[in-house]
């Protein structure tokens, strides 16, 4: 039979002390779960630092891709009508506006010359581009090339044609650009092209059937 003094032996088992009343069960404390929550803010935070920077990454190779693929069309763009032009415009600035026209004169009898008009416009960063041919002088509408265009008409006029002189027998067109969005960084673009084809028209009076505007 167990006695008194047994049955509480028995309850306190070997270790020799019994549970408090309520020590199981009571729960989180206040500064456990303020802590807990200053844990949770911190990893928070960093998380979304990190996602910012990984947004703001994205945006700036994207922009820089843009501009870069721009650049690159109007190079290539430019540079083959220089190298089949046959007379090219010293560059005319217009108000805020700088136009360069080239021609090309035709390869078939009974076919008209061409020619292209490239603008820039430095109030609204665009370049751009339109063509004629000399038989209907009837222009085509303007296309924008290139956008966010940066380039400052007194310091760094995006075209520069060197006219034929005894140093260059052909005139030469350079293209020099540059890019850049709003809180982007820029991109940077400069290339010359020779006037192969050139007959010896050159100056101010190339292609200028159509009014620059």
């Amino acid at each position: 039979m167990l006695t008194a003094r047994g049955v509480l032996r028995a309850g306190r088992g070997r270790g020799g002390a019994s549970p408090r009343a309520g020590e199981a069960d009571r729960g989180t404390s206040v500064i456990e779960l303020v802590v807990a929550m200053s844990i949770m803010a911190v990893l928070l935070a960093g998380f979304m630092t990190v996602v910012m920077m990984m947004t703001k990454s994205t945006a700036t190779a994207g922009s820089v891709s843009k501009a870069t693929g721009e650049l690159r069309t109007v190079v290539d763009s430019l540079g083959r009508q220089a190298a089949f032009a046959s007379s090219v415009n010293t560059p005319t600035q217009v108000g805020t506006d700088l136009y360069l026209e080239m021609r090309t004169d035709s390869v078939a009898a009974g076919e008209s010359s061409t020619c292209v008009q490239w603008r820039y416009r430095s109030t609204s960063g665009e370049l751009q581009r339109r063509s004629w041919d000399t038989l209907t002088i009837s222009p085509s509408t303007w296309t924008t090339v290139a956008s966010n265009v940066r380039n400052d008409l007194a310091t760094r006029p995006p075209f520069v044609v060197l006219q034929a002189n005894s140093v260059h027998a052909k005139p030469v067109v350079t293209i020099d650009l540059l890019v850049r969005q709003l809180g982007q960084p820029s991109v940077s673009s400069s290339s010359a092209f020779t006037v192969r084809n050139f007959t010896g028209a050159s100056g101010s009076s190339v292609c200028t059937e159509v009014a620059r505007a």
